[in-house]
């Protein structure tokens, strides 16, 4: 995992974050409507209750996204 960089889910255009190959395209049109509904998304709960995000995509997705908006 040294070698992983996450994806920063509250900055990262749509053609960025759906290249990422655990990330299917309703997925990715989810994190943007909430994005655009909530502005910066906190972490995995704003994403756990929806039906898009299994606890399975949780456990694979953890290492790749950040949801900090600090570089």
């Amino acid at each position: 995992t040294t070698h992983i960089h996450p994806l920063e889910v509250n900055t990262l255009p749509f053609a960025t974050l759906l290249k990422h190959p655990y990330l299917n395209y309703q997925q990715v049109k989810v994190i943007l409507q909430l994005r655009k509904q909530k502005g910066k998304l906190s972490g995995w709960e704003n994403l756990q209750l929806l039906e898009e995000f299994t606890e399975a995509d949780r456990k694979r997705l953890a290492p790749y996204l950040s949801f900090s908006s600090l570089p």
